[in-house]
């Protein structure tokens, strides 16, 4: 009898270590399938209408401009080749003309899908949003924060062979293109930046 129990028990150690295993291996992998993304570069903004206007009467001889533009990403495989993603890029135009200043400030939330053809690498994207233009509040041209729509298009690519730390953190270079639609103006930005993620 104490043999049949001891048979009994090393039977349900060995189901629940190879229950265990499996899912751990289960869990591994589902978590390979997501995947995070933080670029840091420059977005260069061509603007319309309204805004446009108050940089036309602005000194052009004594225009300058600091773009900078930074987008947190995470994704979510489908397939091998297609993955889902939502992301919030943030942009920022500091405008200085003797003796004027102002500053124009691009939020964008989007969601959409990115290709991923040959698995690792390359990689495009198509994003769809929203966008908020936030001016600088001396300026009368537009008043408070104006929303918009945002279409997006991106493509990157990701150097696996440079892949460092535990984490796996890969480095990258990256370019988006992105069009904004608002009531009083558009916006057309194209935007450079060197990516690090962990996919």
């Amino acid at each position: 009898m104490r043999r049949y129990i001891f048979i009994l028990i090393f039977i349900l150690i060995s189901v629940n270590f190879t229950f265990s295993q499996e899912e751990i291996t289960t869990s591994s992998g589902k978590s390979e399938n997501y995947f995070y993304q933080l670029s840091l570069g420059s977005s260069y903004s061509v603007y319309f209408y309204d805004i446009q206007t108050v940089l036309d009467s602005m000194d052009e001889g004594t225009l300058s401009r600091i773009p900078l533009s930074m987008d947190l990403l995470f994704g979510n495989k489908i397939s091998n080749t297609i993955a889902w993603t939502i992301s919030l890029t943030s942009s920022f135009d500091s405008f200085s003309s003797t003796p004027d200043y102002f500053q124009m400030y691009n939020l964008t939330m989007s969601a959409g899908y990115q290709y991923i053809p040959f698995q690792t690498g390359l990689f495009m994207g198509l994003n769809f949003g929203i966008n908020m233009l936030i001016p600088n509040t001396t300026l009368d041209y537009i008043g408070d924060i104006e929303f918009g729509s945002n279409i997006s298009f991106d493509i990157g690519y990701f150097f696996e062979s440079l892949k460092f730390t535990k984490a796996g953190i890969i480095p990258g270079l990256g370019l988006k293109l992105g069009h904004s639609e608002m009531k009083r103006g558009s916006v057309d930005q194209i935007s450079g930046y060197i990516n690090l993620g962990i996919r």
